[in-house]
């Protein structure tokens, strides 16, 4: 009869068990996955960031040695590059794509900077890849100091 007894109390005490850790499985499991989409989108805009300030430290250094100048770089595109483009000239904006959709980051720089016709198609095809980019500096007609970018 004792055995009976311990058999019941071991039957129930897995089911409490299976219960508690399926409610807990519940909680835990979307958490983790929060986190690990949280992780990746830091990992994503620290790569975006990090393109994004080496374009604007070598467009600043070629504007400031002056006209017709010249520098070529090579640069890791970010393989979550979404499109890259110029705010007003002076404001080098990347967006990323990351688990929450297209996110921005943008730098400024010191020179008014100009895209060769197909600079933005030849980096986004060259996503999670080096590219050289080539940077030079011209006037225009009212003698402002520009920056052109171009994949070489």
């Amino acid at each position: 009869m004792n055995d009976e007894r311990n058999g019941q109390i071991s039957v129930e005490f897995l089911l409490v068990i299976t219960f508690f850790l399926a409610i807990m499985a519940a909680i835990v499991l979307p958490m983790t996955r929060t986190s690990i989409n949280a992780a990746k989108d830091a990992s994503i805009l620290g790569e975006t960031r990090g393109f994004a300030e080496l374009m604007k430290t070598n467009v600043d250094i070629v504007g400031a040695e002056g006209p017709n100048s010249r520098k070529t770089f090579r640069i890791s595109v970010p393989s979550k590059l979404y499109q890259i483009k110029m705010d007003s000239g002076y404001r080098l904006v990347i967006v990323g794509s990351t688990t929450k959709g297209q996110e921005e980051v943008g730098v400024n720089t010191s020179f008014l900077t100009i895209f060769n016709p197909t600079f933005q198609t030849d980096i986004y095809n060259n996503r999670g890849e080096n590219v050289d980019v080539q940077a030079e500096t011209f006037y225009n007609d009212s003698h402002k100091t520009y920056v052109r970018l171009r994949v070489f």
